[in-house]
Formats: structure tokens, C-alpha cells, sequence
């Protein structure tokens, strides 16, 4: 018996290696043509778990709101596990096989919260006498499982549905291209240097990581030297932290605020995404998309957000106030708390991080404040 269930987790082992469970991820055969056979068996199992569950007659927990959290528990593992792969090793390859699978993944995750059968039978567990003698993390979690399908449009009409679909891929596929264009932002740009002046200030560490990074990619020599810098946070946090060359930290800093710009531009995807979320937060009746992302999170709303972040607060000296009183460097042309390409008006322009949830809440529309 332990014979056999040993060559059926190594027989899943090695023809699923995405969806394996049974030990830890067999990295080396996580490739992107097993990806599109394990992600697409994964969906045609969650499919099967799914009827399962609307043909219940009999509702428990188990066979209901368990059911469904299991349902595609193997679609979760192999997805997250080929996007990790993307986030620490990307390439063409396996940007190919994401681009090509995510409208099938969120095409079949919309069909669940969209399934009228499936919310009918949910909705006739959650108001089973049973449910009162559940654990308050089970029924937490019946609660909201059934708000996640009132989100996911599960109230909307049939035609409003079909829509809703539309939107969740198209914002799939358009997020996703957000990424990589501010990944390759990212990794293009470099600065070289063989001036060993402007490293006044640095570790030795991060010097030595520089000269190594420079010699990989064909920049100077043992005998003479260069430092290659990048965006990766391990390159510009000690520039940032140690160096004395104002002009390097000025050159770095102003690096990380070229992501998503020039070739790379993410306005046109950040327009689109923004017009899809408005439209989307309509069909579920919210005023607004920040609405609907506030209504179950603390704020609940988004004007009480708004008034959480106007509400007076006691005066403190930004930081690079207090670096300044310490002595510390600062880049040229700073005043107050902020360096001058982040004023507010230019966020959106010069910087990817915040910049959606900073237009989310303040740009202007033809359907008025997002």
C-alpha cells in the first residue's frame, strides 16, 4: 500500500509537477509547457468539484462551503507557483504561457461567483439551523464567502454577468501588462561608472557587488574597474543610504522614479484600467470604484478615508528635515519632506508605486471622481 501511494505522488510528481502537493516544488521541471497542461487540467478539476457542489441536495458544511474552498486549491498552488517563477526568473517563455492561460484562469474564476446554481445552493447551506453551531471561524467565513459572490456580481442580471466577465479579464490582462512594463523599466536602466570619487561613502560590500555586477556585463576589468548600479533594491538602497556623491544619489533616485515612463509608459494603461474599474464599480451599484474597494476593509467608505487622512495631526519634521539636522547629504533642490518630482501633480507620471490608488481617489472622469 505504501509502495503504491508512493508511485502515485511521484507519478504526480513528475507529469504535474504545477499542481504537486506531496513535497516541495520540483523547481527543475516547472517549466512553461508543463504550465499549460497542469494550469488547464487544475481548471477542468475545479470545473468538476463545482457541479459536484451545485448538485447538493443535502447541504452541510463539508459538501458546500469546504467543497468550495477545495475546489481549486490545485489551480491556486500551480498559478501562484508560475508566477512566483515570473517574479524571480522572468523571460519570454514564461511571460508567453501566462498571457496565454490568464483569461482562461479568471474566465473560469468569474464562473464561479457568476454561477446562479452554485450561489443558490450556498445561500440555502448559509441558512441551515447548522450553521448556528458552527465555530465563529466557519461561520466568519460563510459570511463571507457569500459577500465575496455579492461583489464578484453574483446579484447582477444575466446580461450585466456577462459583462462583468469582460471587465475582471480585460483588468487581468491590462494589470498584467502594468507589471512588465514596470519591470522592463526596471531592468533597462543601469548606470556605469569608472570614477571610483563618486563612490565616496559606499560599504565595501556594495562597492564590491557594483565592480562584480559590472564585470558580468562586459563593463571594465580587473585592472580597471567599473561599478555598474541598477533599480534592484540591493543596488540603490546603499546609494541611497551611504553615499556621499549627491550627484549619484540624485542620478539613482531619479532612476526609480523613470519606472513605467518613456518606452515603458503606463499612463495609457493606468487611463484604461481606471475607465474599467469606474464601469465596473457601476454595474455592482458603487458611486465609485474606491467605494467598492473601501466597503469591507476599515474604512468602509471613501469619504471616511478621505477624512481619516485629513484630520489634523501634530507637526513632525519630514525626513529628510531630520537627515539634514543630523548632518547627513541631501540631494539638491530638496525642501520639506519630499523630493521635488513628487509633487503630488506628478506622481502619476514619474512613479508607479501608489500612482493607481492616487488616481483611483482624486482624478476626474466623465462619470466623475473615481
Amino acid at each position: 500500500m505504501q509502495q503504491a501511494q508512493w508511485y502515485h505522488e511521484r507519478k504526480m510528481t513528475l507529469e504535474h509537477p504545477f499542481l504537486d502537493d506531496t513535497q516541495l516544488p520540483a523547481w527543475s521541471q516547472l517549466r512553461p509547457e508543463n504550465a499549460r497542461v497542469d494550469i488547464r487540467l487544475a481548471i477542468e478539476q475545479a470545473k468538476a468539484a463545482i457541479e459536484g457542489i451545485c448538485q447538493v441536495q443535502e447541504p452541510t458544511y463539508a459538501n458546500t462551503f469546504d467543497a468550495l474552498e477545495n475546489s481549486s486549491a490545485a489551480l491556486m498552488r500551480g498559478w501562484q507557483r508560475l508566477n512566483h517563477l515570473r517574479s524571480v526568473m522572468d523571460s519570454p517563455e514564461l511571460r508567453e504561457v501566462i498571457n496565454e492561460l490568464m483569461p482562461e484562469v479568471v474566465i473560469y474564476s468569474s464562473s464561479v461567483t457568476l454561477n446562479p446554481q452554485l450561489y443558490a445552493v450556498l445561500k440555502n447551506a448559509a441558512a441551515q439551523p447548522w450553521v448556528q453551531e458552527l465555530s465563529a471561524v466557519k461561520q466568519r467565513f460563510i459570511s463571507e464567502t457569500l459577500a465575496d459572490f455579492r461583489e464578484s456580481g453574483a446579484d447582477l442580471p444575466e446580461d450585466k454577468k456577462a459583462r462583468y466577465a469582460e471587465l475582471s479579464t480585460e483588468l487581468a490582462q491590462l494589470s498584467q501588462q502594468f507589471g512588465e512594463h514596470v519591470l522592463d523599466s526596471t531592468n533597462a536602466w543601469e548606470y556605469v561608472t569608472s570614477d571610483e570619487a563618486e563612490l565616496a561613502g559606499l560599504p565595501e560590500s556594495a562597492r564590491e557587488a557594483a565592480r562584480q555586477d559590472a564585470l558580468s556585463k562586459g563593463h571594465g576589468s580587473e585592472e580597471k574597474p567599473a561599478w555598474r548600479f541598477t533599480l534592484q533594491f540591493t543596488s540603490i538602497q546603499p546609494v541611497l543610504t551611504f553615499a556621499d556623491n549627491a550627484a549619484l544619489r540624485e542620478r539613482v533616485w531619479r532612476g526609480m522614479q523613470s519606472k513605467g515612463t518613456e518606452a515603458y509608459d503606463t499612463a495609457p494603461l493606468i487611463d484604461k484600467i481606471l475607465t474599467l474599474r469606474a464601469e465596473k464599480a457601476a454595474l455592482l451599484g458603487y458611486e465609485r470604484y474606491s467605494d467598492y474597494v473601501t466597503s469591507r476593509r476599515m474604512a468602509a467608505s471613501r469619504s471616511r478615508h478621505k477624512r481619516w487622512h485629513g484630520r489634523q495631526r501634530p507637526e513632525r519634521p519630514g525626513l529628510h528635515q531630520q537627515t539634514a539636522r543630523a548632518g547627513a547629504p541631501r540631494l539638491p533642490g530638496r525642501t520639506g519632506s519630499h523630493p521635488p518630482l513628487c509633487r503630488r501633480a506628478d506622481r502619476h507620471r514619474h512613479s508607479h508605486h501608489g500612482a493607481l490608488e492616487y488616481r483611483l481617489l482624486e482624478r476626474k472622469t466623465p462619470q466623475g471622481t473615481l
